[in-house]
């Protein structure tokens, strides 16, 4: 089985973002790549746990 590593990351402003890299502090109120991998936003209501004070995370995706 194989393993995909993201990072999961929430901005002040409550929206939540799938990184494929570590992501960096940019404002002091956001998360911002810093890779060519990019990121996606997904539905804020999924992870409630992450917050903007605990982010960002790691995501480990199990793949067959």
């Amino acid at each position: 089985m194989k393993e995909r590593i993201l990072w999961i990351a929430r901005d002040k402003n409550n929206s939540l973002f799938l990184y494929g890299e570590k992501p960096v502090i940019e404002d002091g109120q956001s998360f911002a790549c810093n890779d060519y991998y990019g990121y996606w936003q997904i539905p804020e209501e999924l992870y409630p746990e992450i917050t903007f004070e605990n982010s960002p995370k790691q995501l480990i995706i199990k793949q067959d």
